[in-house]
């Protein structure tokens, strides 16, 4: 069967620099979506896989 859940423990890396919130480099859902109308972050998701 497929798996239902998927997680991981590395790091994630934009441009050979990891993620981090106090780099600055990441964007919350929570934030996000007070920046964009729904229907764009789900055009960009759904666009981007």
């Amino acid at each position: 069967p497929l798996a239902r859940f998927w997680l991981h423990n590395g790091f994630v890396n934009i441009e050979s620099e990891k993620m981090s919130k106090s780099i600055g480099n990441v964007l919350l859902v929570h934030d996000l979506i007070q920046q964009a109308p729904g229907e764009a972050i789900r055009l960009a998701l759904l666009a981007g896989h």
